[in-house]
């Protein structure tokens, strides 16, 4: 657990906002099926459709699907899809579908 607060704070800057941030993230995990974490920036948004694009740390390309139980959570505090914005640096919580190639969102973190 220490690993990946730090590895936020890294990410996002050490600020309080970023400890709030793990730990809606690390207090999700136990709760999401076959759960991963990307990290990355958000490369293209439309929040019509509750999708975006980002660019993961590895510079991979990843689409994230939000679902009506995604959490969006920007500076510590709950918010919107549609306040997300192309070059945000976020962290993302959900399930992977490999078929589809496409992160299905339980919670995305944004500083």
């Amino acid at each position: 657990m220490t690993r990946h607060l730090l590895c936020l704070a890294l990410l996002f800057g050490a600020t309080a906002s970023v400890q709030e941030q793990a730990q809606a993230v690390t207090t999700t995990q136990a709760s999401i099926p076959g759960k991963g974490k990307y990290m990355g920036v958000i490369a293209k948004i439309d929040a019509t459709k509750g999708v975006l694009g980002m660019k993961t740390k590895s510079g991979k390309p990843l689409m994230v699907k939000a679902t009506a139980k995604t959490k969006v959570i920007i500076a510590g505090k709950p918010a919107k899809f549609s306040d997300l914005a192309v070059g945000d640096k976020i962290v993302v919580k959900g399930k992977l579908d490999k078929k589809k190639k496409v992160v299905i969102a339980a919670l995305i973190a944004s500083k």
